[in-house]
């Protein structure tokens, strides 16, 4: 891939609404391959998720895992509830992120 194809995926991926396809094409791009095998898409609910994010997230999805030899890291989208303040957006995914990473919500 050349120079300007780079920039375009990015532009795409970044600087448009989000769109699952452009987001997928990006991580294809960057990352020599991934296993989508576990790939899911979990609707959050009561029993699985804090109560805190209830509100706010109305699922969230894994496309893939990146496995570099030293670390997997889960590929995710992570779907909101409604069109919030970014900064409250940004906050809500980040802590619920965090809650993953440790382990909270992650189907194995």
């Amino acid at each position: 891939m050349d120079k300007v194809q780079a920039s375009n995926i990015v532009k795409c991926t970044f600087e448009k609404p989000f769109d699952k396809n452009n987001y997928i094409k990006f991580i294809k791009e960057l990352l020599n391959s991934y296993d989508t095998s576990k790939a899911f898409n979990q609707p959050m609910s009561v029993q699985r998720t804090r109560q805190s994010f209830i509100d706010y997230i109305k699922s969230f999805e894994r496309i893939g895992r990146y496995n570099d030899g030293d670390a997997v890291i889960d590929l995710l989208i992570v779907y909101l509830k409604n069109n919030s303040s970014i900064e409250k957006a940004r906050s809500m995914q980040r802590n619920f992120v965090a809650g993953y990473l440790k382990g909270d919500d992650v189907p194995k």
